[in-house]
């Protein structure tokens, strides 16, 4: 059992939002959502998810704690990267808060994690390449979104910045028949000029990506040899549509104004929990149907696996453990 004093408190830099960023748009093809809105859900939850991996890292570095990055199984899942400490794979399993009421109670009293449950989905659980004695260590990474839909910024984050994307249509990100799209042809429609970056893959499926700048209504030729166009990126929230025509397969996506997300998480804390083994997990948790409301989301999307946080073992605990080599 622990309390909330064995909570360990990792800060929040600016620079883990851009490494997450970063790692969110090499993995987007990858990024399930059965709607838009859950689509930009899911970058910030890899952006954050990506945060707590790097303040780990750093946490155990200043620790004195020796580590090991290992890549996951290959093909399956070859961009996710585990943290090894004492000989076992320590799975970080992180849980975003977002909401600003949330983020401002768990400041005023911590102890409102305890009752929170520690979520596996059932599915990670039995594919996961890990031993018995693999650790899991669930962590909270609060931060909120910087800048709105439609261009809204948030006043009151000192700093704040702003990332807008925009996920193209599934036909264009995984196309059934592997070939060009160019030429490509774009056309703004706002009033000054846009840097655009384009992201996808080209006919090797090798990640490209591309810089293009767009006078106001000028039509721009891309020859790039992209084969598929995952996602696009602009500095500042267009006040026009945009549009992407793809001549080799006369298709033409328009973006407008609203359907721009913005991915910066404006990150407040890394609250690390604490851990149990797989095998202890295993056997003292209970599972939890989808679409069930907990403390970390509104309704669940996946079955999971649960213990209750206060139940975990503090962190502290488990650096001791790898310290004196009994783990």
């Amino acid at each position: 059992m622990i309390s909330s004093s064995d909570f360990v408190h990792l800060p929040y830099t600016p620079d883990l939002t851009e490494a997450g960023i970063v790692y969110a748009r090499r993995v987007f093809p990858r990024l399930h959502s059965p709607n838009d809105r859950g689509l930009y859900d899911t970058v910030r939850r890899t952006v954050a998810a990506t945060a707590l991996q790097l303040a780990f890292r750093r946490y155990l570095t200043a620790q004195g704690i020796a580590f090991a990055v290992r890549s996951a199984v290959p093909f399956a899942d070859p961009d996710r990267y585990y943290v090894e400490i004492g000989g076992r794979i320590c799975e970080l399993k992180s849980f975003l808060i977002s909401q600003q009421p949330q983020i401002d109670g768990l400041v005023a009293d911590p102890g409102l994690a305890l009752r929170a449950p520690a979520l596996v989905p059932v599915d990670r659980h039995v594919t996961e390449a890990l031993r018995a004695d693999d650790v899991y260590l669930f962590a909270f990474v609060s931060g909120v979104i910087a800048g709105g839909r439609f261009g809204t910024r948030n006043a009151a984050l000192p700093g704040s910045t702003e990332f807008w994307m925009h996920g193209m249509p599934q036909a264009w990100i995984r196309p059934r028949t592997w070939a060009p799209l160019c030429p490509l042809v774009l056309k703004s429609e706002s009033p000054d000029t846009l840097r655009l970056e384009l992201a996808g893959e080209d006919g090797s499926r090798n990640a490209l990506e591309l810089a293009v700048e767009l006078p106001p209504g000028q039509r721009v030729q891309v020859d790039a040899p992209f084969h598929s166009l995952s996602h696009v990126h602009v500095p500042a929230m267009p006040a026009g549509r945009i549009g992407i025509h793809s001549t080799s397969r006369r298709e033409t996506h328009v973006i407008s104004p609203s359907e721009w997300q913005n991915a910066w998480l404006q990150g407040k804390d890394i609250c690390l929990l604490g851990w149990l083994t797989r095998e202890q997990f295993r056997m003292r948790a209970t599972l939890i149907p989808e679409g069930r409301r907990v403390f970390q989301f509104s309704r669940t999307r996946t079955k999971n696996l649960a213990v209750d946080v206060a139940s975990l073992k503090p962190v502290d605990q488990l650096l001791e453990r790898v310290r004196d080599g009994r783990i």
